[in-house]
């Protein structure tokens, strides 16, 4: 081989080797994940709060943890209003503490939309 083939190759071995330990170290995306809370901003109503990374949420079902199943309790919006029966699901007869979860659309930065399962709320509402 000639000398400028030689740098030329060696020059490429270089890029290629460079190529591929930043491929390596890149890993995968983080999955989202969203956490779920609720202020009170009055004695009647709650307001759901979500705190969500790996990508933005559009939209949230609720529902209460009760066995064998989970009680649906509606779809909601990210900071939308709740009225507190809604949440107060374990109320007769002896008003036990309500578990509630979400189950939320989070659409990543590719655009696809994945549902995530949030964190339960666990509180007498």
């Amino acid at each position: 081989m000639h000398r400028s083939t030689n740098r030329f190759a060696a020059a490429a071995l270089a890029v290629g080797c460079g190529l591929g330990a930043a491929v390596g170290l890149s890993g995968p995306a983080l999955a989202a994940s969203c956490q779920l809370d609720f202020a009170r901003p009055s004695t009647t109503v709650y307001r759901i709060l979500l705190n969500c990374t790996g990508g933005t949420p559009t939209s949230i079902s609720l529902y209460a943890e009760d066995f064998p199943f989970d009680q649906f309790l509606g779809n909601f919006l990210p900071g939308q209003l709740v009225d507190q029966g809604t949440l107060n699901e374990d109320d007769f007869p002896f008003n036990r503490e309500d578990e509630i979860h979400g189950q939320v659309a989070v659409r990543e930065a590719n655009g696809t939309v994945v549902s995530v399962r949030t964190n339960t709320v666990n509180r007498n509402f």
